[in-house]
């Protein structure tokens, strides 16, 4: 039973670690809609008032670094990455117990 027992742990432990990183990656996700609600007035603006995007970028207080697109590509890659493994260790533990 003992073999049984720490299997189940073992999976409990990696849907932890999961839950984490989803808690993680909504983290990021929030701050690139953020960002993105950002950039949107800046571009409501910039539209509006006709202000050249470089004027508009000088003033800019928003605190988001790097482009909004590859932060994104790399939060659905690490999303993608701990489901896979998720999975492919869920597998090898139900083998291991068969």
């Amino acid at each position: 039973m003992g073999r049984y027992d720490s299997a189940i742990a073992n999976c409990h432990a990696q849907i932890r670690w999961i839950r984490l990183d989803i808690r993680t990656y909504e983290n990021k996700i929030r701050r690139l809609e953020s960002a993105n609600d950002c950039i949107q007035s800046q571009m409501d603006v910039v539209s509006k008032n006709k202000t050249s995007a470089s004027d508009l970028n000088k003033h800019s207080t928003t605190d988001f670094q790097g482009t909004c697109r590859e932060d994104f590509n790399k939060t659905l890659a690490g999303i993608s990455d701990a489901i896979t493994t998720w999975l492919t260790d869920t597998e090898m533990n139900r083998r291991g117990l068969n």
